[in-house]
């Protein structure tokens, strides 16, 4: 049905969130209004951002007020809005009366004590001669003498059933003064009928509570009159921005933590609301009290009841903006990819982002330190080009005294020591982090470091030296790889924080290609045989540590991690020095407010456990054991093991004896050709074709390609036998030869693939595929994953080697095959996702949530069965 052509009106009901505010009266046995703390209650709801106030409602107790005390509290309500830089907030008076005569006067009276609106119940002592004619010519008599617009209250639970149904608002919604209903029925029907007739400028419907906000806003609701905005206005106000903005499945989340918290409000009735308001407001108990003949709330085991259903809830409301109604507005939600394209400007990055974005947020303090905490990943890539060849060398082996059959086994274990160590180190840094923050968790780790390698460099002729070291170096790095990524993050900007957070992967690449040549460079200017030759590698990595350490004394802390230890201020001053903007700037405070909405989101994860960490990481785990997400648990096992199955891990750390298999002498050389293809190829993809591409189809592609190229290089291995003829002191036959040049050249062509795929790809999915508030939680499990199963391969590799000998080639090329097939069938694609697609993607379903059920009427319809006599509304 189209929308029906109204007589023009006035003023439109403004949407939003809109509050009956309470009204507290003394201890004494007068109860007169205590003036004090109702301005102090009315200073909180002005100031947390809701779209309108309600005076002399349900919730204000409106049948036990005189008109001059109802006209003083208006007065009041719109000094204070005035005083808080808000004059023009929406004020509504309820002016509902048993006779035409008396509501008339009353909305006068409203008029002329500063009220924008009035809200008005049907008469209805006299219910049984109420017909629905009578209760029209009731509302448009009192809207033709109104001297400002009328809400029409519609709650037949206190006017002894009498229901205002659709065909008399078709009939009301024409009347040019006439602006709006408030359902406190639980009809989302009437809703539905209003939204499909009437434009919401002419005439709009409000839900009656709070607890079906989002499945009255679906079908056309331009907002809530709740009395649990008296509490939380905040998270009333976020669940309506959340849905405004498109993020439909987050506000279906927070609802369903809203309405069971407000069945408190509903079973408790206006007694327990105005206890529980008080008790978690810290407001005098002896103020809390209706007035008489209504009951006090002074049964314990109600009060334990009701405070135990209701004030889970404050830990969010707390966790939120000074200003609620700024939540999602100004700005559109970060679509959670780790990498984004940017250009380059200025000779920094820099990327059109959704909101107004200032000059100022690009400048080289953020470039500068997001290159400082990168050299983090630095340290790793180094460790992992370097070592193989160092303790392959002769020079090595004599002064460690490591005799040729235990070689292999003792090159497997100090190998493994590191990955061992890095698994516990992402375990330690999960639990450290969050106590201490990330510059300071970083700077401990990287003094870990550098005394494990002090004491590999510094090592004579016992191994328990190098053992410790690695152990050491291990533990650091991986306590470094849980944190770099998301400490960068946390600094950056939204429109370039992709291509920051990828010199994660970029700093890698270079400490592999200094690992690789450095190798290299002894080769040709140092003596093999000498000690030195396996010194010097040991040394390098202090260099790069060293400049992490000093580095790291002027970085910024996480504003995030700020926030979250209630440090507001020096978050505040953080952010200031990162983007170089005054503390009032529109953007900083957007910026503030992200990080407020994401602590929401992880006090929404913990509250079924209480507040604080412990209850975070329960809260965390329970999410990921849910349906449609634990299949995201298990791809990211999925993708990190085979990123480790892949053969670029073995190659890294055993090259010597891998590139010595195809009759390569200059071993070195060789690898570090492989290294420099490896880590130009990385970043081309990283820097500027990983949106364009994608996730998924690059996998499939990488995976078939590298495949393809380890089956060549093993059948040369086999049919060639290059390492045996070498061994025997022979020279190669010119087609062995050509052929080794081939399968040379097949691992180039491999490295550049692997960099396009298992490289990096499932560090980009892991980040994209899970909400902030279980990223924490998800960045470890994915660290852990990759430790775990890199330490399993390269601990297994010599012995894989010794087994299979060419075959070895052929193990990977399966993998790789395995790989292929996964991505085609159980990787999705990811780019550009938002987290709601990618719920529907991966099958996740909120509790409870709209979307649980049928369809959006039966939540409306059991909306409509809760008690609605002791409704708060």
């Amino acid at each position: 049905m189209g929308s029906i052509s109204t007589t023009t009106k006035g003023k439109a009901f403004p949407p939003g969130i809109h509050v009956p505010s309470l009204t507290w009266f003394g201890g004494d046995a007068n109860q007169e209004i205590d003036w004090d703390l109702q301005k102090k209650h009315i200073e909180f709801l002005v100031s947390s951002g809701l779209d309108g106030v309600v005076i002399a409602g349900t919730n204000g107790e409106a049948v036990t007020l005189s008109a001059a005390e109802k006209s003083q509290l208006v007065r009041t309500t719109r000094e204070i809005a005035a005083s808080l830089g808000r004059p023009d907030m929406a004020i509504t008076m309820g002016t509902s009366s048993q006779t035409t005569r008396d509501a008339i006067n009353e909305t006068r009276l409203a008029k002329d004590a500063g009220a924008d609106f009035v809200l008005v119940l049907t008469p209805s002592y006299f219910h049984f001669a109420m017909t629905q004619d009578a209760i029209v010519a009731f509302f448009e008599e009192l809207a033709d003498a109104s001297p400002v617009p009328v809400l029409v209250y519609n709650f037949p639970g206190v006017v002894a059933g009498l229901d205002v149904n659709s065909e008399m608002l078709e009939r009301l919604a024409q009347h040019p003064n006439i602006v709006g209903v408030k359902l406190t029925c639980g009809g989302i029907a009437k809703v539905a009928r209003v939204a499909a007739q009437f434009k919401p400028e002419d005439f709009s419907a409000l839900a009656g509570q709070s607890d079906w906000l989002v499945p009255a806003m679906a079908v056309g609701a331009t907002g809530t009159v709740t009395g649990v905005a008296n509490l939380y206005p905040k998270v009333c106000l976020r669940i309506y921005h959340l849905y405004k903005a498109g993020r439909a499945k987050e506000a279906e989340a927070a609802q369903l933590e809203l309405a069971k918290m407000e069945w408190g409000f509903a079973k408790g009735g206006i007694n327990g609301t105005k206890w529980v308001v008080a008790k978690i407001r810290g407001y005098p108990l002896d103020s809390c009290h209706c007035r008489r003949p209504y009951p006090k709330y002074n049964d314990e085991s109600k009060q334990d009841w009701i405070l135990n259903v209701v004030e889970p809830l404050s830990a969010v409301e707390s966790s939120l903006g000074k200003r609620g109604a700024d939540i999602g507005s100004g700005f559109t939600r970060d679509k959670l990819s780790i990498y984004s394209n940017g250009t380059i400007i200025m000779g920094g990055f820099r990327a059109v982002e959704d909101r107004p974005t200032p000059k100022e947020v690009y400048n080289w303090r953020l470039y500068t330190e997001a290159s400082v905490i990168a050299t983090g990943s630095l340290l790793f890539g180094y460790d992992s080009a370097f070592i193989g060849t160092t303790i392959a060398r002769d020079s090595f082996k004599r002064d460690f005294d490591i005799q040729p059959d235990e070689s292999a086994d003792i090159s497997s274990n100090i190998t493994a020591t590191f990955q061992a160590g890095a698994f516990f180190g992402a375990i330690i840094c999960f639990l450290v982090t969050e106590k201490i923050g990330r510059k300071w968790a970083l700077q401990a780790n990287v003094v870990v470091f550098l005394i494990g390698a002090i004491l590999m460099t510094a090592a004579t002729h016992q191994l328990s030296y190098i053992y410790a070291g690695r152990a050491l170096t291990g533990i650091a790095c991986g306590a470094i790889t849980a944190t770099v990524p998301s400490y960068i993050a946390e600094l950056s900007i939204v429109s370039i924080r992709g291509i920051l957070t990828g010199l994660f992967e970029v700093a890698y690449q270079i400490g592999s290609l200094v690992g690789f040549w450095i190798n290299y460079g002894i080769n040709q200017n140092m003596d093999p045989a000498s000690a030195t030759a396996w010194r010097v590698p040991m040394a390098v990595q202090i260099a790069p540590a060293g400049a992490l350490f000093i580095g790291g004394f002027f970085l910024h802390e996480s504003p995030l991690w700020l926030m979250r230890k209630s440090r507001e201020e020096d978050a505040t001053k953080a952010l200031e020095s990162l983007r170089k903007l005054p503390r009032d700037d529109r953007y900083l405070q957007e910026d503030l407010d992200m990080i407020r909405n994401r602590l929401a989101d992880e006090a929404v994860v913990a509250s079924k456990y209480g507040t604080g960490p412990w209850a975070l990481f329960r809260g965390a785990l329970f999410e990921l054991s849910r349906k449609g997400m634990r299949n995201r648990v298990v791809l990211v096992f999925c993708s990190f093991a085979l990123q480790n199955m892949s053969g670029a891990a073995a190659i890294n750390y055993y090259s010597p004896t891998l590139f010595g298999s195809l009759g390569i002498t200059d071993v070195a050389l060789y690898t570090g050709i492989y290294g420099l293809v490896k880590a130009v190829a990385s970043i081309i993809f990283y820097g500027a074709l990983i949106d364009m591409w994608g996730r998924r189809n690059p996998t499939i592609v990488s995976s078939a390609i590298c495949s393809a190229c380890l089956w060549i290089v093993g059948a040369y291995v086999k049919i060639g036998h290059p390492a045996s003829i070498i061994a025997e002191g022979r020279e190669l036959s010119p087609s062995t030869a050509a052929g080794g040049k081939a399968a040379t050249a097949m691992i180039m062509i491999y490295s550049v693939f692997w960099s396009f795929g298992l490289n990096g790809i499932p560090w980009i999915v892991s980040a994209e595929i899970f909400p902030g508030a279980l990223r924490n939680l998800t960045g470890t499990w994915a660290a852990c994953i990759q430790w775990v199963t890199q330490f399993a391969i390269t601990k297994a590799l010599p012995y894989i080697f010794e087994s299979f000998g060419y075959g070895t080639w052929f193990f990977f090329a399966c993998w790789m095959m395995i790989a292929t097939v996964w991505a085609i069938f159980f990787l999705p694609e990811t780019k550009g996702k938002t987290l709601e697609e990618m719920d529907v993607m991966f099958g996740y379903l909120h509790d409870r949530a709209p979307s649980d059920h049928d369809d959006v009427a039966k939540v409306g319809a059991r909306a409509s069965v809760i008690e609605h006599s002791d409704d708060r509304a």
